[in-house]
């Protein structure tokens, strides 16, 4: 009876698909493989050189084959096209068996077993997602499991036959609409559909054999030992292994979709970790993992961002038999045509795509009401000033976005008014504070710093946390509403202002005396945001630099309140741990940035490049250069950065959140914080190493020019140059800096040549941020201004 293993994977993850086949037919030389692209195969790239047979999703034969291309993103059309590849298969071979696996799968023994159930009568095959409960607290446990679906798609296999066939068509007919990420609806893409399966097929076989599938979400019950009959599952011989969210840069994560297990808290599992991710390596061919995904773009090139999708989804329910021409034109008509919910309310104009953007996030929902006319203007004017920074869109879809761009003002039927704002002195001397007190960002530590610093000074603080998507929100008190306060102090961006304001309960701003904490990083401010001051008394900023281009567009007060910088005590021995630095004397370099942040500006091609030609001989060099970020990875600039990063031995990649104590260390363990940034709004970073004595070599221009000198610190020469479009936020006609990367090299062959320089300028540089800087040194300074506030509006 003829068995044909297959995957399915779009063309960037061929190295996956490579090593998943190598390791199969190392364990079955017999074994028939089959990849199946959920892409196109580029001109350029020869797939007949592959040592198995690629077949393309569109020669499947699906009917809406261009209308599932376009309705889903990569990897919803990735695990949407399943049944059909398995219908593929029986028909070209009727009677067969087919057993699919998941490209990031690594096969260690044959899967003897699936013959032997087959033989046995077993007409499809799962595996559960765990034997055992998962209640111990981490992520994911069981709720996640039951959303997800009971058994895992990584692995299924079948036989054809009658209930098999119907099975598929079931499953396929399903998939033509229906294969998205919805929790809350009960759908997670193909998956979940499998829960029906057994009772759809009565020749079902669930296999709890713990040597298949094991993976990160069962790995408290089936510990892997490597033992010298090989790897084992728990009991079982270990047949193969899912590494589903695998860092391949990171030896500390085991999998980026968890947080039971580290990598070292893996045991044994380790080792097989570090063996898969060499196979990777062996088989990570460039040509292939820069493909461009060929349904990611309209025919014309435009970028099909999520919320597109969705809209498409929206308007047409129902598959379209249409070709990929026609579906993949771009269309601006389809997501600027007016919300049919809400086209017939007065106020601004809302399209679908601006429904949808307001569907998909949470904080826009809590911040602008669209029943209400004023939630409408209001929303409206967030989507012209940050939906193309924020998602990416064409400016063609973004109602206003050119003009608002160019500070001529919002998309609204009728101008805001200016709201009136009278202070009640009755309340209490006290400060509500809205921020990201829970978010693990540069905005979340500052407002954490900062309320540190006021209640320091003695200052009563209440406090109302906002959680920011898209980073690491911590648990803990969201608000405290037991009392009133006088003052309102929004520690949020001009652009989250608005919305911020408007999700409050009314008890908590009316008759406030308002503040805004506002930083920007280029020299002009954008006009449009500026309308946000309307809604405020006064605008705190955290540097000159933001003082200076907040002043040039607002007649309100703006009050120069720099940071608080906060050292956490941190063991230097086990920064330097953490990071495989073992020789004491060893130079530890870093750089820091969040690929949120806009990654051309704070330039870590700039630091790698200065490193490169500070130590061209690595082997000679006793110094190392670590990249400490976070962030989504999704951009080509971004992946470039670490594909140069991983070419040089003396660089070391930390591409993950730190918290609490890990943090403290790693910024204790370095010896110079690197950043040619080209601009910001303060330099926070810069900041925390200077107050722990290290030395700073930073761009010497914008918001860190306030604390960075030449008698502390080792600024950097620059040149003005002009922003290209794309480059940030409200570009055109800006500039910022292009810092010396030839001084950069030259002052960290200084550093490492003269520990006794970079001791002294270290030392300075404590004492500055001791001085101006501290948590005492900013809470006195806010409680002076914050005195002549409470004196000025006292009943």
């Amino acid at each position: 009876m003829t068995t044909v293993y297959f995957s399915i994977c779009s063309a960037n993850y061929m190295p996956y698909a490579r090593t998943l086949h190598a390791s199969l037919t190392q364990a079955d030389p017999d074994a028939e493989f089959i990849l199946f692209l959920a892409d196109v195969i580029p001109d350029d790239l020869d797939a007949s050189s592959l040592p198995f047979e690629v077949v393309e999703a569109m020669d499947l034969g699906i009917d809406t084959f261009a209308d599932m291309a376009f309705r889903y993103d990569i990897m919803e059309f990735n695990t949407a096209i399943k049944p059909f590849c398995f219908q593929h298969l029986f028909d070209r071979t009727p009677g067969s068996r087919a057993v699919y696996l998941d490209p990031d799968i690594y096969v260690t023994k044959p899967l003897a077993e699936l013959g032997q159930f087959f033989d046995q009568g077993a007409e499809l095959i799962l595996t559960p997602h765990a034997l055992a409960p998962l209640d111990d607290g981490y992520d994911p446990d069981d709720r996640r499991i039951m959303q997800t679906g009971s058994y895992n798609l990584g692995f299924a296999a079948m036989a054809d036959s009658y209930e098999t066939r119907g099975l598929l068509d079931w499953w396929a007919s399903h998939m033509r609409t229906r294969c998205i990420s919805n929790l809350p609806g009960g759908l997670f893409v193909d998956q979940k559909f499998m829960d029906m399966a057994p009772a759809f097929v009565e020749q079902t076989e669930i296999l709890r054999h713990k040597g298949y599938n094991a993976a990160y979400w069962n790995l408290h019950e089936r510990e892997i030992i490597k033992s010298e009959d090989g790897w084992k599952a728990g009991d079982d011989p270990l047949v193969f292994f899912h590494f589903s969210g695998v860092e391949r840069n990171d030896p500390e994560v085991f999998s980026r979709h968890q947080n039971r297990f580290s990598a070292e808290g893996a045991g044994d599992a380790r080792e097989l970790l570090e063996i898969y991710k060499a196979a990777l390596a062996s088989h990570d061919e460039d040509a292939w993992r820069k493909v461009p995904y060929a349904y990611g773009t309209h025919t014309d090139g435009t970028r099909i961002v999520d919320a597109m999708r969705r809209v498409y989804r929206r308007v047409w329910p129902e598959p379209l038999h249409a070709d990929l021409d026609t579906i993949f034109t771009f269309n601006p008509v389809l997501y600027n045509h007016p919300s049919e919910e809400l086209k017939d309310q007065s106020g601004a104009r809302i399209t679908r795509l601006m429904h949808e953007v307001w569907r998909m996030r949470a904080d826009l929902r809590a911040a602008f009401a669209l029943t209400r006319e004023d939630g409408r203007k209001r929303y409206a004017e967030w989507f012209a000033q940050s939906a193309v920074a924020q998602h990416g869109f064409p400016t063609e879809l973004v109602p206003g976005a050119v003009d608002a761009q160019r500070g001529e003002g919002a998309p609204v039927e009728q101008p805001v008014k200016t709201p009136s704002l009278p202070v009640d002195g009755s309340l209490p001397e006290a400060v509500r504070m809205v921020g990201y007190l829970k978010t693990e960002s540069g905005l979340g530590e500052a407002a954490r710093n900062k309320e540190a610093a006021l209640r320091a000074a003695g200052i009563p603080v209440l406090r109302r946390t906002i959680r920011a998507e898209g980073f690491v929100n911590l648990e803990g008190e969201d608000a405290d509403d037991r009392g009133d306060a006088r003052i309102l102090y929004l520690h949020v961006n001009a652009d989250r202002t608005l919305g911020t304001l408007e999700a409050l309960p009314a008890k908590e701003k009316d008759g406030c005396y308002r503040i805004g904490y506002w930083a920007w990083e280029l020299r002009t401010f954008p006009a449009n945001w500026v309308s946000a001051a309307d809604n405020l008394h006064e605008i705190w900023v955290p540097s000159q630099f933001v003082a200076d281009a907040v002043r040039e567009r607002t007649d309100k007060p703006v009050q120069l309140i720099p940071h608080p910088v906060v050292v956490t005590p941190g063991n230097r021995e086990a920064g330097r741990q953490a990071l495989g630095v073992e020789d004491p004397e060893t130079l530890v370099i870093a750089t820091i940035f969040d690929t949120r942040s806009f990654i051309k500006r704070k330039n870590p091609a700039g630091a790698i490049e200065a490193f490169r030609r500070a130590f061209p001989d690595p082997e000679a060099a006793n110094a190392v250069l670590v990249l400490k970020s976070h962030g989504p990875l999704d951009s080509d600039l971004a992946r470039q950065v670490f594909a140069e990063a991983a070419t040089m031995p003396n660089v070391i990649v930390r591409h993950q959140v730190f918290t609490g104590q890990d943090m403290a260390d790693f910024q204790e363990g370095i010896d110079v914080l690197l950043s040619p940034h080209r601009a910001e709004g303060f330099g926070l970073n810069i900041a925390q190493a200077m107050a722990r004595g290290k030395l700073a070599i930073a761009t010497g221009w914008s918001g860190n020019a306030d604390f960075m000198t030449e008698a502390n610190s080792m600024p950097l020469r620059y040149d003005l140059r002009p922003l290209a479009p794309g480059d940030y936020p409200f570009a055109e006609g800006q500039s910022w800096a292009e810092p010396d990367i030839t001084q950069a090299a030259e002052c960290l062959q200084r550093a490492a040549a003269d520990p006794a320089h970079r001791q002294r300028l270290g030392k300075a540089a404590q004492q500055t941020m001791e001085d101006d800087f501290s948590i005492e040194a900013i809470g006195e300074r806010s409680r002076r201004r914050l005195a002549e506030i409470f004196a000025a509006t006292v009943s």
